[in-house]
């Protein structure tokens, strides 16, 4: 079978178009104007599951006719008004923290891309991009969480101020190796590790658009990265703070990018100039090196080069400002085409959290660390504050070298089964049996004495696409029970709702069906049986729930 077939409901779009040409540029202008239609049910559960985890029903029932406008500004609004959380009792006291403080951080922010969305979606993109393992040697908890309230704090900020602070933040300066660069004094000379990910995964990367180098790196030419490195030296952390030493800082004029960039004594001052010389002399670069990237996390898993050059000329009209950028790319004609609903794999987080909101489930204790569990790298491997190196997740990135989108590495035939088990588990009661109840899933998201709307209205929940387009399951067998009490025509002459209800039904006569909501129903253990079957063969069966 071909997985990208059969995991993908639309070819790939625009990656043949050459950015340079007038034709490509006039369709990306297009495509990146504002749309301003009133969104469908389709496109308002689009926006939802992409700038959010899973689409919770009520909340996408809240955009519905809507403009694109209204709705993003509502999102972008409450993302600025979600404070940072409170600190852990351990952060507050200054405590290094332990494993177990680390795994309450992991399961703490699983709660919170629950309940916050947005601004923790956009987070967890700067986590993907800036790139710190919790389990290098010298990083402990306090370290990761104060790596991560930066993130939060700059995550619709400002790039440049971002980058700058990255820097210097304790978590990266152990993670590569800033804590040990140090004016040349012996034969080893500065540490490059930092300066050399500044300029290829965190700034501008390799190439430019055109192709060209965005810098020099020769063992005996021009050498940007060691230059570069040079001025990063002077840092270290002590406790769980970074300071300059003076006395280790290389003070000497650098060349950098073919210029003289002036040293300084004092390595904040330095450090600072170079972060603004850097922006200055490679800002388009820049802009769209991190506009792909928004792309691919955003819209699809291959890049439009001529749109990403649209976006990034607006990201440089904003001085490097994220959130105008975003906010552009939201409202965008593009980013509600409809071959674009259901064009990507869902990442494990996307996928569990994501089950939780679809099925409006309040996750307990025990359902968070379970999913904890199951993202550590030996199973759905995405671990959080553990990527598998400096460049990230390759399930979130844009296609390598080879042209494989990246968010096909998230299912293998290895993985998907890990998928359909975690959520057999959680559906079953196995994880939690007081967490997840079924009945009350369909009370909240259809008419609990109908199952026929219950069937429909559960898989429209849970698919990125109309159902129409999905994999349903054929099945030929007539309805169950007395055929002088048939179900309703308006069913029997639509398939899908028909196919649907029968699956939903399996074998029980459609009029035995309890109203849900109503106390002391005899048989209502049988219909909870009925929608844990259903919702389990809905997860597993239909391969367009991988996608969002």
């Amino acid at each position: 079978m071909d997985r990208r077939r059969f995991l993908r409901l639309a070819p790939p779009r625009g990656a043949t178009a050459p950015a340079s040409t007038s034709g490509a540029a006039a369709r990306a202008a297009a495509a990146l104007a504002t749309y301003e239609q009133p969104l469908s049910r389709t496109e308002a559960r689009h926006l939802v599951t992409r700038l959010e985890f899973g689409a919770r029903l009520r909340r996408v029932n809240g955009f519905i006719g809507m403009t694109p406008t209204e709705a993003v500004d509502t999102i972008l609004q409450e993302a600025e008004n979600n404070a940072l959380p409170e600190p852990p009792r351990w952060y507050k006291d200054k405590r290094p923290g332990d494993t177990e403080d680390l795994y309450g951080m992991q399961r703490d922010w699983l709660y919170r891309m629950r309940e916050q969305g947005f601004i923790e979606r956009i987070t967890l993109f700067w986590h993907n991009h800036l790139v710190i393992q919790h389990n290098k040697t010298g990083i402990v908890p306090y370290h990761v969480y104060t790596y991560y309230k930066l993130l939060r704090t700059y995550a619709l900020g400002n790039f440049k101020e971002l980058i700058r602070r990255i820097g210097i933040d304790p978590a990266m300066l152990i993670y590569l190796d800033g804590n040990g660069n140090r004016r040349l004094n012996d034969q080893k000379g500065s540490n490059e590790n930092y300066a050399r990910e500044l300029l290829e995964l965190f700034t501008m990367g390799i190439t430019g658009p055109d192709g060209s180098p965005n810098y020099l790196e020769e063992d005996n030419g021009p050498n940007d990265v060691r230059q570069i490195s040079r001025v990063l030296t002077g840092w270290q952390v002590d406790g769980f703070a970074a300071r300059p030493n003076r006395l280790f800082h290389d003070s000497g004029d650098k060349q950098i990018f073919g210029k003289t960039f002036a040293g300084s004594e004092d390595p904040l001052d330095e450090y600072n100039r170079f972060i603004d010389f850097l922006f200055a002399e490679r800002g388009p670069q820049i802009a769209h090196y991190i506009c792909r990237k928004f792309y691919v996390f955003f819209i699809d898993p291959i890049p439009d080069e001529a749109f990403v050059a649209q976006l990034a000329q607006v990201f440089l009209d904003h001085d490097f400002e994220i959130k105008p950028v975003l906010r552009t790319l939201f409202l965008s004609r593009r980013f509600y085409e409809p071959g674009l609903s259901g064009c990507r794999i869902k990442s494990p987080v996307d996928f569990l959290v994501g089950f939780l909101n679809e099925t409006e489930t309040s996750p307990s204790r025990e359902v968070l660390e379970y999913f904890r569990q199951q993202l550590e790298p030996a199973r759905l491997a995405m671990e959080l504050f553990n990527p598998p190196n400096v460049a990230g997740w390759p399930g979130l990135n844009p296609p390598d070298s080879s042209g494989a989108p990246g968010d096909e590495t998230w299912i293998t035939t290895g993985l998907l089964p890990e998928r359909w088990n975690i959520l057999t588990d959680l559906i079953t009661g196995q994880v939690d049996p007081d967490v997840f109840d079924p009945v009350k899933i369909a009370i909240r998201v259809s008419d609990p004495s109908n199952p026929f709307a219950i069937a429909e209205d559960l898989a429209q929940a849970m698919m990125p696409v109309p159902l129409e387009y999905t994999s349903i399951r054929a099945t030929d067998e007539p309805f169950e029970g007395d055929m002088m009490i048939p179900p309703p025509q308006e069913v029997l002459d639509d398939p899908t709702r028909s196919t649907l209800s029968k699956l939903l039904l399996n074998g029980t006569p459609w009029y035995d069906w309890p109203t849900l909501n109503e106390e002391g129903i005899a048989n209502i253990d049988g219909a909870r049986t009925l929608l844990r079957e259903y919702l389990a063969m809905l997860s597993r069966e239909m391969p367009e729930y991988q996608l969002h």
